[in-house]
Order: structure tokens, then C-alpha cells, then sequence
């Protein structure tokens, strides 16, 4: 649904040390009341006061750790989102769950179809950098809209995202069901906060070699990963009721199934003896 708004986005990330690996639909969420400042000097992006348009690269200005790999650009959206995928183009409609790969990962303030309003002359699109490191801040100067807020990383589906349900005081999450009808902006100085996990789960999952009765499903590995512990059965199974094993590989191979037949498969990362990330999935095939 077309919005003409004047986009005033706001976009706070928070750096801090190490190389956490976690796929952003595994992330916690919390919320709190903070402040809110407009900047009032700082970089100004005349590309992005326009209808669906997007900024060039854009220095962060220190290392952004998010959804398991480092940033130091993003892009600016006039739609309401920050890519740190600097081969994307505009994406005007919300998508948290299922953005093209070339958007991805992506920070999501307030995205919807906006307009930058580049016809108004209170039209503004900035950013500045501060704080000292490590704990250094970016923000950008948001208006109502029907709108996603959230993350979403690499790979899309269930367990790629983070979608807010609403914008009361203490929303719930979800990395199942994306919300994309959010009417009402946040109370001012409204903070939402999005943490790694210590344990991050396996991403970007794959299945191939499949035939009538068998298949092999893939994953890309947290760097400290111990070993894997899976679980798969009959599409809609309920978690904890099917066929389960563990492995040290990054593949699994399985055989036996029916044919013409959707099955649904979850993963996890045991860290350690006392560390274990949340189940990924559930990841679905379907046998010839």
C-alpha cells in the first residue's frame, strides 16, 4: 500500500568485540524505555529524499558484527530499511522472511513502500557516528506507517529473521511469522535491543541428492561449533517426536523415507558440554 511519509530514519546498532556467528532469527529481543535526540549535524544523503530509492555505500565507521559476519558499509533506504549488502537495490515492500539474497542482511526501523518527500523542503536524510568505541552508535533522523520492524540476515524463511508483532511497550518476536501491517510508530525514545546468542544455530541449510526415498541436507557451520545434533520427520511433526542423531560433519544423509513426501528438518550447535544454541528449522523437502 502506497505511503507518502517523510522518512526520518532512525537506526541505532550497538559494536562490540568478537566474532559471533548467529543466524539473525535466533538473535534475543528485549525492549525499554531510552531517549531519542535528532541529530542535528552529521552526513547528509540527498540521494535517499526521494520515492524508493536507496544510498550508496556508506561508511559505519567501525566494525558492525551482525548475523555472523563483519560490516563497515551499509546502504540507506528511503523505504525504511539499512542493507549491509552493498550489491542490493531498493526493495520498496516489506519482506523480512522471504528479501532477496542481494538485501540481505538487513535492519529494518520502519520499513514499508515510504516516500522521502524530496518535494518538502523539511525533507531530510542524514546520518552521524557517536559514542566512543566500543560502544559507538550510527543514527539516522520516522514517521506512521503500515510496516515490518526487525532484522533479517542471509538465507530466508523461518529462523532468517526477527519480526516484531507490534510496537507496544514490551512486543513479542517472531523468526516463524512475519508482521507487515505495523500501524503505529513506537512511543518516543522507545529502544528495541537484538543480542547473538553465546551458541549461534546452523544457517543457511540445503537439501540435494534427493530421490524417491532418500536426500542429504546441508548447513553452514558457527566456527565454534562442536558437533551438530539433528532431528527430521513427516512435515507438521511436533519437535522432539521424530527420528533424531548427531553429527561432527556439516551434512547428514538419510534414506527409508516415502516418495512424493514433504518431510521437516531442525538443527542445533552444541558449543560445549554446557552450551547449546536453539533448534534451526524447521527446514522442509519434499522426496521425488
Amino acid at each position: 500500500m502506497k505511503k507518502n511519509y517523510l522518512l526520518l530514519l532512525t537506526f541505532m546498532a550497538l559494536a562490540y568485540a568478537g566474532n559471533l556467528n548467529a543466524q539473525a532469527g535466533n538473535y534475543s529481543f528485549s525492549a525499554n524505555a531510552g531517549s531519542f535526540m535528532p541529530i542535528s549535524a552529521g552526513t547528509d544523503l540527498n540521494s535517499v529524499e526521494a520515492d524508493a530509492s536507496i544510498s550508496s555505500a556508506q561508511p559505519i565507521g567501525f566494525n558492525f558484527v551482525f548475523d555472523g559476519a563483519t560490516h563497515t558499509q551499509f546502504k540507506m533506504s528511503s523505504d525504511g530499511y539499512i542493507s549491509f549488502n552493498m550489491t542490493g537495490f531498493n526493495q520498496g515492500f516489506n519482506n523480512l522472511d522471504y528479501a532477496p539474497a542481494s538485501s540481505r542482511p538487513l535492519i529494518a526501523p520502519l520499513w514499508d513502500d515510504l516516500d522521502g518527500s524530496a518535494s518538502s523542503s523539511s525533507s531530510k536524510a542524514s546520518y552521524l557516528v557517536s559514542g566512543t568505541a566500543p560502544n559507538r552508535v550510527l543514527t539516522g533522523p520516522v514517521s506512521s506507517g503500515t510496516a515490518s520492524i526487525g532484522i533479517s540476515g542471509v538465507g530466508s524463511g523461518a529462523s532468517s529473521f526477527l519480526s516484531l508483532t507490534s510496537t507496544s511497550i514490551f512486543p513479542s518476536v517472531s523468526n516463524i511469522s512475519e508482521t507487515s501491517n505495523i500501524n503505529t510508530k513506537p512511543a518516543t525514545g522507545q529502544v528495541y535491543v537484538f543480542t547473538p546468542p553465546t551458541c549461534s544455530a546452523p544457517s543457511g541449510l540445503t537439501a540435494s541428492v534427493i530421490t524417491d526415498s532418500s536426500a542429504t541436507v546441508s548447513w553452514s557451520a558457527p566456527p565454534q561449533s562442536w558437533f551438530y545434533t539433528y532431528e527430521y520427520g513427516l512435515a507438521g511433526y511436533t519437535p522432539g517426536t521424530g527420528t533424531t542423531d548427531s553429527t561432527k560433519g556439516l551434512s547428514a544423509s538419510f534414506s527409508g523415507f516415502t516418495s512424493n513426501t514433504t518431510y521437516d528438518f531442525y538443527i542445533r550447535t552444541n558449543c560445549n558440554l554446557y552450551d547449546s544454541s536453539s533448534f534451526a528449522g524447521p527446514f522442509s523437502f519434499t522426496t521425488l
